[in-house]
């Protein structure tokens, strides 16, 4: 049976060996989540209201009127007949048009916001889902170590037990332990491609190809200045912006409104004929529509409302942000903190303890126990190593959700970068 289970580990890695994996770092993934499909729905808006911007310019429709007095009653027929033909021509505002034209502008930015919005989440996501199966593979490679130690254990103990040392049960309890790695090595090799699939969604892909991630993770990350994270969110956050364009939006309405409460001019022009008297003239006039600012005076108000409204939401929103961004920091350099104490001091320390331990069994002056204990104290370290390690990508992922696109390649790390 062990034998078994130690060939489907081989079989594994041997087919992901031979299957071609194409090489990915966070630079490339990001790139190709730029043709994700999701942003289509979000270019044909912005193309919709370009189209629709061109009617800004538009004056009015154009009529034609045509109509015949002293017709029939008691003068027979069309002997007296006076028909009149007037055409009314309106009279271009340029004040309203300019207002048209501003509103149309503010929509197309406001749409235009929305594609950089929905773009940013899904380049957020997609960095979220590589830095996961980064760390995931770290994890893979820390489950093939465990069972290389496992391994080194079973064949000391094999030794000692062969020199009359030990008890054979010592050789079972070894393999148990190779066992229990061999089962983790699995364990981490499917979370691995479970997070490779998610990854292969977020990107936008048609098909979860066989991708195999390139870098390295690392605690050595470098955050910009505070001052400049906290002028990051002001100006690049998403909402932030979408809410000075929204007020951007009502202004132009409020423009709008004005400018159409402003009389409207047309002129009239027209021809007469009298069939009595064989006689033609002509007509021309000036109409002047003169609209009541009263009809709309609660529309008016009710704009002003919400400017009021989103310069609340928008002072709500900044002050969240703010008090986000200051806790991800300090979660930031307390993770970082930690991850290099690990690093730097107590990993070295129990790995020494576990070669020390390992090289006095073989010599018979420790106990397996003790042996067991190391190996497990280190494990146990690698492993709150590599969960700080992850905790402390997701950290920076959400720092960089905070500030928006502008933030891009603004934090730095040794070993994984987006060039």
């Amino acid at each position: 049976m062990r034998l078994f289970s130690r060939l489907v580990i081989l079989l594994i890695v041997f087919s992901f060996t031979l299957t071609p994996a194409q090489a990915l770092t966070l630079h490339e993934a990001l790139m190709k989540a730029e043709n994700h499909p999701a942003l289509k729905s979000h270019e044909l808006n912005i193309q919709g209201l370009q189209h629709e911007a061109e009617d800004a310019n538009a004056v009015g429709a154009t009529s034609i009127s045509l109509s015949s007095e002293n017709l029939s009653g008691s003068r027979p027929g069309f002997s007296h007949a006076e028909t009149s033909v007037e055409i009314a021509l309106p009279i271009s505002d340029q004040r309203k048009i300019r207002a048209r034209k501003k509103l149309a502008e503010s929509r197309i930015e406001l749409s235009r916001i929305d594609l950089a919005s929905a773009r940013w989440l899904i380049q957020s996501q997609v960095q979220r889902c590589f830095h996961r199966a980064l760390t995931a593979r770290v994890f893979t490679e820390k489950a093939e170590e465990s069972i290389e130690n496992a391994q080194k254990l079973v064949e000391a103990a094999r030794v000692m037990v062969d020199a009359g040392a030990v008890a054979e049960q010592e050789i079972l309890q070894a393999e148990l332990l190779l066992r229990q790695a061999e089962i983790e090595f699995q364990s981490m090799q499917g979370k691995y491609q479970d997070d490779i699939a998610e990854l292969a969604i977020a990107m936008g892909m048609e098909s979860l190809e066989n991708i195999r991630i390139e870098g390295s993770a690392t605690v050595d990350l470098e955050l910009p200045p505070a001052e400049e994270l906290e002028l990051l969110v002001m100006n690049s956050h998403p909402d932030i912006i979408a809410k000075r364009l929204e007020a951007e939006e009502i202004r132009a309405k409020l423009g709008l409104i004005r400018a159409e409460n402003l009389p409207g001019w047309s002129i009239t022009a027209g021809a007469r004929n009298f069939r009595d008297a064989s006689e033609n003239d002509f007509l021309i006039g000036v109409t002047v529509e003169l609209p009541r600012s009263r009809d709309n005076r609660g529309e008016r108000r009710a704009l002003k409302c919400d400017l009021e409204r989103l310069a609340a939401e928008q002072d709500n929103r900044l002050r969240e942000l703010h008090l986000q961004l200051q806790s991800a920091m300090q979660k930031f350099n307390r993770l970082q903190e930690q991850s290099k104490e690990l690093r730097d001091r107590v990993l070295p320390a129990a790995w020494q303890l576990f070669e020390l331990s390992l090289a006095g069994y073989q010599l018979g002056k420790t106990d397996q126990i003790v042996v067991l204990q190391a190996q497990k104290e280190f494990l146990g370290q690698k492993e709150s190593y590599l969960q700080k390690l992850d905790e402390l990508y997701e950290a920076v992922d959400f720092i960089e959700s905070l500030t928006g696109p502008a933030s891009a390649n603004k934090i730095s790390a040794g070993g994984v970068s987006k060039e």
